[in-house]
């Protein structure tokens, strides 16, 4: 398991914090800590949380970027994601978090948007689990890695199952996993 670390610098007027590990219930605390350290004497907000170094996030992980939308607009000023392809940009897009918060591939783009810049959903980000998932889907939330098939057992497939919700949302997204019904 990879321990969360967090830290920000200042570039081109607004404070870059590089997220890397994982961002789950247990670590967003200090996410949030960190956030509230370095704006405290801002206002104007302006922060880019780079996503890119982030190997895992869950619903506690995102919520704590939500947290951080609020704050800033709260204090009139504005938050920009780095998330390049991968899983965790397509964790954004199935929540529909990239439409609350603008995301960017590079930290390089994200610093060149503007001021007022709306998020805009871009291309689908490529499938992350290419072979999709094998065996039945549940029709229930999964709470637990034993209620899945042994073949969607990993972490991150535990996750993409989790957030689909619902049975329809998931046999849309994994095709293969309707096995003939």
């Amino acid at each position: 398991m990879d321990m969360l670390t967090v830290s920000s610098q200042h570039r081109h007027g607004w404070s870059v914090v590089q997220v890397k590990g994982e961002l789950d219930f247990a670590s967003a605390c200090l996410l949030d800590e960190h956030l509230d350290a370095i704006t405290a004497d801002h206002r104007p907000l302006t922060i880019v949380l780079d996503l890119s170094g982030l190997r895992f996030c869950d619903a506690g992980g995102l919520r704590a970027l939500v947290r951080a939308h609020h704050v800033a607009h709260r204090r009139r000023g504005r938050v920009r994601l780095v998330c390049p392809a991968g899983r965790i940009r397509f964790l954004l897009e199935l929540t529909a978090l990239d439409t609350m918060i603008p995301v960017h591939a590079t930290l390089a783009a994200a610093l060149a948007s503007g001021p007022d810049e709306k998020p805009q959903r871009s291309e689908p980000a490529a499938d992350p689990t290419p072979d999709g998932i094998r065996g039945p889907v549940p029709t229930q939330p999964v709470t637990h890695e034993a209620e899945l098939p042994a073949a969607a057992a990993s972490r991150s497939q535990v996750a993409d199952v989790a957030m689909c919700g619902t049975r329809k949302k998931a046999l849309d997204r994994f095709p293969e996993c309707a096995g003939g019904r």
